[in-house]
């Protein structure tokens, strides 16, 4: 069966699951890229109890409450799959621990979530059904994105783990389809899996950076001296290609973003400063650039980015430490007449 001849949910921003008949690509290297066909043997991390810590879309909050998951582990984290009430589905993060690595194992700091399992969750017949543990579960999953890349919709995750030709334990990106397998059931495929970017990375998401409507990848980087970098990738062939020169960034947390600021307008890439700023870049041509950059609260807890419509434009919202909310149109001010 062709990935996606069955499914017909949607996800992501709301386009349709691809259908796309080719088979699963043979993984090769382009430009800088180091890319892997398999993980195996990832090592398992020792860890102290759960943190409190969650990454979940507020719109699944209400949706995935009171969710029975095997041994009533928490949800850690969650992103919608279809945009369709009547064919919900989403993947999540179950249990899970902080820290915590075997005395001797050579890794890179570690994620906020080791050892979580991924698993799909459906409606059947009135309920939400949770399926087994996806392929990833055996490698730290710590973090889940959904969009439109090279033309079809698909789940990123990302891991932390070692490699067939790379021992240290480090965040990898890995790109899967939604397809539904001979049990009826929907299951992940492998799309991409890769080593890294041209670099170390400490998150990517997916937007349509270009315009084109095809999607790409962007990534925060990790340079020589530690600096953090923003580069855009497209899939080019059987690997990634860089859009654009890497463009240095200020000092920021380590999460990105892709909003559309204008309803009918490419997306860009948001992050977070430490000095409390929101910054947009844009790639313009063959270079990436800051588009806009306005102020936030000093401290917050957690923030969010709503995309612009029609009748609105695109919005931050943070939660402040007392418990208070501060929001933001994320467009420039107006000129004084």
């Amino acid at each position: 069966m062709r990935p996606g001849d069955e499914m017909t949910a949607t996800f992501g921003r709301g386009s349709p699951l691809s259908e796309d008949p080719r088979p699963f690509p043979v993984l090769r290297a382009v430009l800088l890229v180091a890319l892997t066909v398999a993980l195996a043997g990832c090592p398992r991390a020792a860890a102290p109890p759960p943190p409190p810590q969650t990454e979940l879309e507020p719109a699944l909050v209400t949706r995935l409450a009171g969710l029975q998951t095997p041994d009533s582990a928490p949800i850690r984290a969650a992103v919608g799959l279809a945009d369709d009430p009547e064919q919900f589905l989403a993947a999540i993060l179950t249990g899970g621990r902080m820290d915590g690595l075997p005395d001797g194992v050579p890794a890179e700091d570690p994620p906020w979530l080791v050892n979580a399992e991924l698993r799909l969750v459906w409606g059947s017949d009135g309920a939400l059904q949770v399926g087994e543990p996806e392929p990833p579960s055996g490698c730290s999953p710590f973090r889940l994105r959904t969009g439109r890349f090279a033309g079809e919709e698909n789940l990123l995750v990302l891991v932390y783990a070692a490699a067939p030709f790379d021992a240290v334990m480090r965040r990898r990106p890995w790109i899967y389809r939604v397809v539904e397998n001979d049990d009826g059931l929907p299951h992940l495929e492998p799309r991409w899996r890769g080593t890294s970017f041209a670099r170390p990375f400490r998150d990517a998401t997916f937007g349509d950076f270009t315009g084109e409507g095809e999607g790409e990848i962007a990534a925060l980087e990790v340079g020589r001296d530690g600096n953090r970098l923003l580069t855009a990738y497209r899939f080019e062939g059987f690997g990634l290609e860089g859009l654009a020169p890497s463009l240095p960034m200020p000092r920021v947390e380590e999460r990105l973003e892709a909003v559309a600021r204008t309803a009918a307008g490419r997306d860009e890439a948001l992050l977070r400063a430490l000095d409390g700023r929101f910054v947009c870049y844009s790639l313009e041509g063959d270079a990436l650039q800051e588009t806009l950059s306005i102020a936030g609260p000093p401290e917050v807890l957690e923030w969010s980015v709503t995309d612009a419509a029609e009748d609105a434009p695109a919005r931050i919202e943070c939660v402040l430490p007392d418990g208070t909310r501060w929001a933001q149109a994320l467009q420039a001010a107006e000129a004084s007449p």
